[in-house]
């Protein structure tokens, strides 16, 4: 028998879902996954197809593919060429679409107020173990003059 890839089985797990009518929290119980794994498994499937092949071309991971669902959807074909470009593993793709997300590095926050560099390593430090535990967490940073607006995104299960 065939083994399945990962886009194969999130295919093959959403038409069972669906062909069940199963809620997903349901579905994930019957069917041996927790509701986060079967969620991030699912979620796969919003990548384009012509990405999912890229992937699969490049051997590149299930983790590979989730990070790139961080980004718009206008944004990761390039980013997909850029992390095969550097032949980066999923740390560094992690650390690369973080890097996207926040835009240029700036010090913003050490410039407002350096005593907040503790906070804001503890909120990215916080981000990267939600994202290791299947969780989508996005930090916008914006600021202007003396203000600094941090926006921390965790998407629901």
């Amino acid at each position: 028998m065939k083994q399945l890839n990962f886009f194969e089985e999130a295919e093959q797990l959403a038409r069972e879902v669906k062909r069940q009518g199963y809620s997903q929290a349901y579905a994930a119980k019957r069917l041996g996954f927790t509701q986060s794994a079967l969620s991030n498994k699912l979620r796969l499937l919003k990548l384009s197809p012509e990405l999912q092949k890229t992937i699969l071309e490049f051997c590149l991971t299930e983790r590979h593919a989730r990070a790139l669902l961080r980004l718009e959807e206008d944004r990761r074909e390039i980013a997909l060429a850029h992390i095969i470009a550097h032949s980066y593993n999923v740390s560094e793709t992690e650390a690369y679409i973080d890097s996207l997300l926040l835009g240029p590095k700036n010090e913003t926050v050490m410039n407002v107020c350096p005593e907040l560099k503790p906070f804001y390593d503890g909120i990215h430090k916080t981000a990267q173990t939600l994202r290791t535990k299947g969780r989508l967490v996005e930090i916008c940073e914006s600021g202007s003059g003396s203000m600094i607006t941090i926006q921390i995104h965790v998407h629901r299960k």
